[in-house]
C-alpha cells in the first residue's frame, strides 16, 4: 500500500479505511504494520500537542485574564456613568449660589410683599406679609438646558405661590409681580429623591411648569417641608388643632408632626421626614409644656421611617449613591446597628445577585478569575465605603460579615473547580493561585482573608489530591501490567528529543549514557513514570501547605514503592533493570525530594525514609553487586 500523508488537509479517514480493505492481498502482516504506524503517528502527534499546549498555555491564561479584566473594567464603567448620569443635569447649580450672591438683590431674605410693586394683579395687599409661611430667593431655570434662566423671589401664602422678579434699577420697589400659583393646582416634583447633592425642584400648577434651584440642600429641603405642609392644610389632609393649654401657635406644627412625617414617607421624601423627626425631637426636648402622647407618636414615626428606610435598601435598582444616603439618614436616626446589618445584608443581597449572574463560559480557570475578581473587587470597594460610613466599634460586624461571604464564594469555588469531573490537578492549582491572588489585594485595606481561605477550601483541594493520586497510581499500575522490560524505542527523533530534555530536568548531564545504539535503556513504563511523577509534584507542589502535606507524601510513598516492588519482581539479572531503578532512586526521587523541600522549608521525614524504603526493596532483590551506586 502506498504511503499515505496522514496530515494532509485532504486526508480521508473514511476512505483510507475502504482502502485498505479493498487490497485483495492483504496479509495479517500488512495491517499490523499498518496499525504499528498509526501507533507512532498518533504518540508523535500526542508529543507535538503536548509541547503545544506547555508553550502556550501561559499565553492563554494571560489573554484570558486580560480579557476578563477588561470586562470587569467596562462594567465598572458602565456603573459609574449610571451614578453620574443622575447628577450630571445638576453641575450648573454649583454656580447657582455665587451667581445669586452676585445678584443685584441684597439682602434678599428680608425682603417681604411691601417690596413688591403690582400685588393687585394677584388681588393681594401688603397687609398679606403677616400670612406669609415662607419666603425667599430661588434661582429659575431652563427646563431643557438646566441653565439658569433669571433669579426670583419668592413669597408662600396659605392660599397661593407668588412668584417676584428684581425690579430694574431706580425703581421705587425692588421687586416685581411675575406670577402666581393657586395651591389648590400646585403639584411638587422632588427628581432628588432625597440626594442631598441636588438642590432643584420642580412645581407644578395650571399647565405650568417652574425648575427651580435652591441656594443649598438645607434651603431646598426647608421649601419642600413648607411646601408640602401647605399644600397638606389647604386640601385638607390636616386637621384643625385647639391648643387646650394656651393656644401656642409656635408649637401647632408640632402636633402636625407625625402626619406629616407619615406623609414624608409614603412619598418617599426621607431626607425631608428625617429633618422633621429632628426638628420635632429638639422641640420636644426645650418644651415645657405638657404634651401628652405626643413623644410616643413621634418615637413611633421615627421607628416607621428607619423601617421603610431599611427596606428602601433591599431594592434591587436602588444604585451605590443611593445606599449610601440611607445609611446617613439612619445614623442620623441614631439607628446605628439597623444602619450598619441593612447595609451589608443589602451587599449580600448584591453578591448573590451576581454570583447567579456569573455563567460558566470557557476554561474553568477563565470562570475563577472573573468570580475572583468580582468577589474581591466588591469586597474592597465596599471596605473603604464601611470605614466612611461607620467608626471603628464596627469593623468587627464588617469582619465577621466579609468571613460570611467567602465561604459563600468558597461554595460557587468549590462547586465549579474542585468538585468538577473534569478539573485537573493543574487546574485546581491554578485556579487556587488565582483566587489566592485577588484575596491579597485585601491586604492593601488592612484584612487578611486568605487564611480564613485557604481553610475553606481545604477540603475541596485535599479530595482533589486525592483524585489525582488516584489517576498517577492507575497509570502506573497500568504500564507496569503491559510492560514486556525491553528497551524502549522512540518512535521518531522529535520523540528522542523530547526525552532528553526530560532527562536535563531531572539533573542528567550526559543523557546519552542512556542510550544504545538508537535505544533507550530505560523502559517505556520509567519513561510514563518520570513524566507522570513531574507532572503530578508540579501541581502538588502550589498547594502544599500543612494540611494537604500528608495526603501529598502518603500517595507519592504509595506509587514509588509500587513502582520499585514491581521491577524487583520482574528482575532478571539484566543491567537494564539495575538501569532503571538506579535512575528512579538517583535521580527522579531526589529531585521530587528537594523540590518538596525546598518548597516546605524544611526536611520531610517521611520522604528520607521513602528514600531508604526503596533501596531495601531493590536490595532485596538485586545482587550487591548490582547495587553498588547506592
Amino acid at each position: 500500500m502506498s504511503r499515505i500523508n496522514f496530515g494532509a488537509a485532504d486526508f480521508s479517514a473514511e476512505d483510507y479505511v475502504y482502502g485498505l480493505c479493498d487490497i485483495p492481498d492483504i496479509t495479517l502482516a500488512d495491517i499490523q504494520a499498518q496499525q504499528e504506524r498509526l501507533k507512532r503517528h498518533t504518540e508523535t502527534n500526542s508529543l507535538a500537542l503536548r509541547a503545544n499546549v506547555n508553550k502556550n498555555y501561559a499565553n492563554f491564561i494571560e489573554t484570558a485574564k486580560e480579557t476578563s479584566k477588561l470586562e470587569s473594567d467596562m462594567f465598572e464603567l458602565s456603573n459609574l456613568l449610571n451614578e453620574q448620569s443622575a447628577i450630571l443635569r445638576g453641575l450648573n447649580l454649583t454656580l447657582a449660589p455665587a451667581a445669586t450672591a452676585q445678584s443685584p438683590e441684597v439682602d434678599s431674605e428680608r425682603l417681604t410683599l411691601a417690596d413688591v410693586q403690582g400685588l393687585e394683579r394677584a388681588g393681594l395687599s401688603p397687609l398679606a406679609a403677616t400670612d406669609c409661611l415662607a419666603a425667599g430667593p430661588l434661582d429659575l431655570l431652563d427646563v431643557e438646558s438646566y441653565s439658569i434662566r433669571g433669579h426670583r423671589h419668592f413669597f408662600l401664602l396659605p392660599d397661593l405661590l407668588l412668584i417676584a422678579r428684581p425690579s430694574k434699577p431706580g425703581k421705587e420697589k425692588r421687586l416685581v409681580f411675575d406670577d402666581i400659583a393657586p395651591l389648590a393646582t400646585l403639584r411638587i416634583a422632588d427628581p432628588g429623591d432625597g440626594d442631598s447633592d441636588v438642590c432643584h425642584f420642580t412645581l407644578e400648577a395650571d399647565e405650568r411648569v417652574w425648575l427651580v434651584a435652591a441656594p443649598s440642600p438645607s434651603d431646598k429641603r426647608m421649601w419642600l417641608t413648607a411646601l408640602r405642609r401647605a399644600l397638606g392644610r389647604h386640601r385638607g389632609s390636616k386637621e384643625n388643632f385647639d391648643d387646650d393649654e394656651g393656644g401656642d401657635d409656635h408649637h401647632t406644627w408640632l402636633h402636625d408632626a407625625p402626619e406629616d412625617i407619615e406623609v414624608f414617607i409614603a412619598q418617599r421624601a426621607y431626607e425631608s421626614a428625617v429633618e422633621l423627626v429632628e426638628r420635632a425631637q429638639d422641640a420636644l426636648h426645650e418644651s415645657t409644656n405638657r404634651l401628652d402622647a405626643l413623644p410616643q407618636h413621634i418615637d413611633a414615626c421615627a421607628r416607621k421611617l428607619a423601617a421603610a428606610l431599611c427596606k428602601e435598601m433591599s431594592r434591587p435598582a436602588l444604585r451605590r449613591h443611593g445606599i449610601r444616603a440611607a445609611v446617613q439618614l439612619l445614623l442620623r436616626l441614631d439607628e446605628h446597628e439597623k444602619a450598619c446589618r441593612s447595609y451589608l445584608e443589602t451587599w449580600s443581597q448584591t453578591l448573590q445577585r451576581e454570583f447567579r449572574r456569573l455563567k460558566m463560559e470557557g476554561s474553568t480557570e477563565l470562570f475563577v478569575f472573573k468570580l475572583s475578581q468580582m468577589f474581591y473587587g466588591l469586597l474592597r470597594s465596599t471596605r473603604h465605603e464601611f470605614g466612611y460610613l461607620f467608626d471603628n466599634s464596627a469593623t468587627s460586624a464588617y469582619v465577621r460579615w466579609a468571613h460570611q461571604q467567602q465561604a459563600v464564594f468558597a461554595a460557587v469555588f468549590a462547586r465549579q473547580a474542585l468538585e468538577s469531573t473534569t478539573a485537573s490537578l493543574a487546574t485546581v492549582a491554578e485556579c487556587v493561585h488565582v483566587a489566592q491572588q485577588s484575596c491579597a489585594v485585601l491586604l492593601q485595606d488592612g484584612l487578611d482573608l486568605e487564611f480564613s481561605l485557604l481553610e475553606l477550601l481545604s477540603p475541596g483541594i485535599i479530595h482533589a489530591i486525592e483524585e489525582a493520586g488516584r489517576s498517577w497510581i492507575s497509570a502506573t499500575a497500568h504500564h507496569l501490567t503491559d510492560e514486556t522490560w525491553e528497551k524502549h524505542k522512540f518512535s521518531s527523533r522529535q520523540a528522542q528529543q523530547t526525552f532528553q530534555a526530560e532527562l536535563a530536568e531531572y539533573g542528567v548531564d550526559h543523557a546519552d549514557d542512556y542510550m544504545d545504539k538508537g535505544l533507550c535503556l530505560l523502559f517505556e513504563t520509567t519513561i510514563a513514570f518520570c513524566i507522570e511523577t513531574r507532572e503530578f509534584f508540579s501541581n502538588a507542589a502550589r498547594l502544599l501547605r500543612a494540611e494537604t502535606l500528608t495526603t501529598i507524601l502518603e500517595w507519592t510513598t504509595n506509587v514509588f514503592l509500587l513502582f520499585i516492588s514491581k521491577l524487583s519482581q520482574n528482575f532478571d539479572g539484566r543491567n537494564e533493570f539495575h538501569t532503571n531503578a538506579a535512575f528512579v532512586l538517583d535521580f527522579v526521587l531526589p529531585a521530587t525530594k528537594g523540590a518538596f523541600e525546598k518548597k516546605h522549608g524544611a526536611p520531610i521525614s517521611a520522604l528520607q525514609q521513602l528514600t531508604a524504603d526503596m533501596a531495601r526493596t531493590w536490595a532485596d532483590a538485586s545482587s550487591e553487586e548490582g547495587i553498588t551506586h547506592l
